[in-house]
Order: structure tokens, then C-alpha cells, then sequence
């Protein structure tokens, strides 16, 4: 015999700040753009984290992802660092302190079928105390046409981490990108 423990211990209440997803920005459709933006209108005070999902291609082959962020409406591009490595080999990739951009990918292919995905999670954008941080994964198909997962951490170094953080941009650091799907939800407080 089973047991639905679903049935046997159903949650009746409600719960406070337990960090719920609300959908703030997904385009109907897409295009091959040199950047994306998500400007003061989606990254403001009223959400302090966020979670990204994206689907892209590349139209030059041996591209990566690159990002920056943007304080007090102008871009950043300075006093980053980022790290990244590969699931199941020794192959990692940082920028400690001063990098100009946050390289959020491997170089990954443009052929048919290399396909490229990051899910992203944007911390502490409101925090002047607590540097702004982007944590997540990265999956896509390298320039051999095998499919390769990272580890990406990346965020404001320690000469940056006091600045309120109101918009992000996420471009291809050669030619174009076709984001296929792209989603920014906030995180409620």
C-alpha cells in the first residue's frame, strides 16, 4: 500500500517572504541584436535579486557571453571580476579584480544546432554593503560541435561594491546574438 503524503500533510497556510517568482520582462519575439539592456525599468528598488533564463545563438563562431551592469543609468566597464569552470575537467577561467567586463561563457560555436542557454541569478543589486553578484550555469555547444556545461560566478571586485546596481547589459563580445528566448523574473522581498 501507498502512501500520497501530498494528502496526508496538506499545507493550509500562507507563507511571508518566501521569495516567489513574479515575470517582469520575456520579448514575443526576437532578433539579432550586439547587445540587450534591461535598464532601470525591469533593475530598480523594487526587487533586490532576480533569476535569468536565456536562449541564444551566435552568428560568429569562438564568441562567448560577456555582461555589464549599469549605475545611476550609465554603463560600467570597470571593477568586475568573474569566474567560470567547466563540470568535468580541470578547465577554469577568472578575472580576479579590475576585469572590464564579466565573461559569463566559454567561446561557443555558431554551426547548426549550437545552441546556448544561461540561467543567472542577480543578487543584491539594491546593496551598498554587499557587492552585486551573478551566479548560475551556462550549457552550449562549443566550437567542435560538443555541448559543454560551466559554473559562472561573477560580479562587482571590491572597488565597486557600494553602488547601487539599476541595469544590466548582456552582449556577445564579437558579432551577434540571437536570444530565442530570454525571461527576467524578480524575486518578491
Amino acid at each position: 500500500e501507498s502512501m500520497n503524503l501530498a494528502d496526508t500533510y496538506a499545507f493550509t497556510g500562507t507563507v511571508s517572504g518566501a521569495g516567489g517568482l513574479v515575470k517582469l520582462y520575456s520579448p514575443a519575439s526576437c532578433t539579432s541584436v550586439s547587445q540587450l539592456i534591461l535598464d532601470s525599468t525591469y533593475i530598480n528598488s523594487t526587487y533586490d535579486n532576480y533569476k535569468i533564463i536565456m536562449g541564444y545563438t551566435v552568428d560568429t563562431d569562438g564568441t562567448r557571453m560577456d555582461a555589464q551592469f549599469y549605475v545611476g543609468g550609465t554603463k560600467v566597464t570597470a571593477n568586475y571580476f568573474w569566474q567560470r569552470m567547466r563540470g568535468y575537467s580541470s578547465n577554469y577561467q577568472y578575472d580576479a579584480d579590475g576585469a572590464t567586463e564579466m565573461q559569463l561563457t566559454h567561446t561557443f560555436g555558431n554551426a547548426s544546432g549550437e545552441t546556448h542557454t544561461l540561467i543567472l541569478d542577480l543578487l543584491n543589486v539594491n546593496s551598498t554593503t554587499v557587492a552585486t553578484r551573478i551566479g548560475g550555469l551556462s550549457y552550449g555547444g562549443g566550437t567542435d560541435g560538443n555541448s559543454y556545461g560551466y559554473t559562472i560566478q561573477a560580479g562587482q571586485d571590491k572597488g565597486a561594491f557600494a553602488s547601487v546596481v539599476n541595469g544590466i547589459e548582456f552582449f556577445p563580445h564579437q558579432g551577434t546574438a540571437k536570444f530565442l528566448h530570454f525571461t527576467l523574473y524578480g524575486y518578491t522581498k
